[in-house]
């Protein structure tokens, strides 16, 4: 009776897989393969979703072929750029599917990639991913050119500024020639005013003075 048993338990426990032989088949790291076996643990086997051992801190997880099967679509889920809840309400939508028909995750991967609305739903989720990252890149270039308007307008406003500045001291020097001008040409008029003034009054007669002889002054004339 315990004969069967034991060779039963032997094949079992060959037939599982180390963590460090699922992390080389996924090609991930061996704390991403911990991380995930934590977070998927409902979807996983007890020995993959929990450590075994006791409580030491050197127990080691133990895959099924079921549990490799699972973190595979997890790996190829978030590696098309699928978040975490995308992964549980999915994986959670196939385990319902296959609890009401029957059997367990082994099939999973293979029934995903035959599944006709399993892959429309992917690609769905892919394309709303692809959107999203547009709409994200739209914004960020968006950002970039309101910072590029920004800083435009603040360096056409120091531009005003210097414009104004210049403007208002060629102002002052037009103003200020102006009136030096206004100033000459007022001088300018009064000379030449003086100048006709001189050239209209009659030219004075000089006296001439003659020398008296003895008969004029004998007589006093």
């Amino acid at each position: 009776m315990n004969r069967p048993f034991r060779e039963g338990k032997a094949i079992m426990e060959q037939s599982l897989l180390t963590p460090g032989e699922v992390a080389q088949m996924l090609g991930i790291s061996s704390s991403t393969l911990r991380r995930w076996s934590t977070r998927f643990a409902e979807f996983l086997s007890s020995g993959a979703g929990h450590s075994v051992g006791g409580s030491s801190s050197h127990t080691h997880r133990r895959y099924t072929q079921e549990d490799v099967a699972v973190l595979r679509i997890i790996r190829d889920m978030l590696s098309q750029g699928f978040t975490y809840e995308h992964v549980l309400n999915s994986l959670s939508l196939r385990s319902e599917a296959r609890g009401t028909s029957g059997g367990g995750l082994a099939t999973l991967q293979e029934e995903t990639a035959a599944s006709p609305a399993l892959t429309l739903f992917t690609n769905a989720m892919h394309t709303i991913a692809d959107g999203q990252q547009l709409l994200l890149n739209s914004q960020q270039a968006s950002r970039e050119l309101l910072n590029v308007v920004i800083q435009d307008n603040f360096l056409l406003k120091e531009e005003n500024a210097r414009l104004r500045e210049r403007m208002m001291r060629l102002e002052q020097e037009l103003s200020e020639n102006r009136r030096r001008a206004e100033a000459r040409i007022e001088m300018l008029e009064r000379r030449l005013e003086r100048l006709e003034s001189a050239e209209k009054e009659p030219p004075v007669q000089p006296v001439r003075r003659t020398r008296k002889g003895w008969l004029a002054r004998l007589l006093g004339l």
